[in-house]
């Protein structure tokens, strides 16, 4: 059966053919609702359009306060603050949106754009990737990514086949920046990712590429196939071994069909290869809760606190982390 072997295959996904789609891009005049800030997104999406900065961060600087919800606002305040060499004031900007947008792959794509600006590329890839992982078909994640991993010396062959060698990157990444304020919803998504119809895609496009399998995986895990899910994120950790988000991910998957062992023996792996990661001891913790260890759950759950204290996963009981794990799709454990 699939569930047991090492080496499957994009079809033991089911997968089927990739669609013909259009881009994930959802155009709008002005959001639903008649607000101060949607009385000044038609000028903000105007001024952003024509790379009128100044005017373009006092607008965006007035929607955020006026409405700290409202996604578009926190996209071209951060732009704007990039293009003018503000990479401070962006990366705080992008910190306080994140905790309002957890994990938002177009919040996550600038911030790789920033950090990478600073010249911290390890971040920078980092950030690139967890964007990837939720929207695997961002082009300027892809480019970044892809000019990070050239640098390095590192095979670039899976994200190759996810870009068009006939078009011009710089048109395609300036295409996706000026549309990405409108690319997502208006308001607080708490998990925004990509259609799990754009994520089969880049799975069929990009057989090799382990971010797209996490990103499907987390597609089909929100709509209630664990098994699956699972699969899809044990595949992306034989891809890339050293990427232990998938691992995390497989483990809490694992430990919702009950397989405690197999989840634990992946959880202790990715601690070892990270054990400065917060993530880990809170995915630990809750693999022992599940398996009735309270007090070993609560000495990880202590660790991890000790390692980030702002993490969201800090601030719930563990007595509550079942619910609020099934209810958020995982995503809390991974600020």
């Amino acid at each position: 059966m699939v569930e047991n072997r090492d080496t499957a295959s994009p079809a033991d996904f089911d997968a089927g053919p990739p669609p013909l789609l259009e881009p994930n891009v959802t155009l709008q005049t002005r959001p639903e609702g008649e607000t101060f800030a949607s009385d000044l997104w038609d000028q903000l999406r105007d001024a952003f359009a024509a790379r009128d900065i100044k005017h373009c961060s006092l607008l965006a600087f007035a929607v955020t306060k006026a409405e700290p919800a409202a996604l578009p606002g926190w996209i071209v305040m951060a732009e704007c603050q990039r293009l003018q060499g503000q990479t401070g004031r962006a990366l705080d900007t992008l910190g306080r949106a994140l905790r309002l947008f957890l994990q938002h792959p177009e919040l996550l794509r600038l911030k790789g754009e920033v950090l990478l600006a600073e010249g911290r590329a390890d971040e920078a890839a980092a950030a690139f990737r967890a964007c990837l992982r939720a929207d695997p078909l961002n082009v300027i994640a892809l480019y970044g990514l892809r000019g990070l991993m050239a640098e390095a010396g590192r095979d670039t062959a899976p994200i190759d086949d996810l870009l068009d060698p006939a078009e011009d990157p710089q048109t395609v990444i300036e295409a996706w920046r000026t549309t990405a304020p409108t690319r997502w919803s208006w308001s607080v998504e708490r998990n925004a990712m990509a259609p799990e119809a754009v994520c089969r895609q880049a799975v069929a496009q990009a057989p090799g590429f382990a971010p797209a399998y996490q990103a499907l995986g987390a597609a089909v895990g929100a709509g209630g196939n664990i098994k699956t899910a699972a699969r899809l994120f044990r595949r992306a950790a034989q891809l890339d071994r050293d990427d232990i988000r998938a691992m995390q991910h497989a483990a809490l998957y694992l430990a919702d069909q009950g397989r405690l062992a197999e989840a634990m023996r992946i959880g202790r792996r990715a601690i070892s290869l990270r054990p400065d990661d917060a993530a880990g001891y809170f995915v630990m913790a809750y693999l022992q809760f599940y398996a009735l260890r309270v007090d070993d759950s609560g000495r990880l759950h202590a660790r991890g606190i000790r390692l980030d204290p702002e993490h969201p996963a800090a601030s719930t009981g563990v007595e509550e982390w079942k619910d609020q794990g099934d209810r958020a799709g995982f995503q809390w454990f991974f600020s």
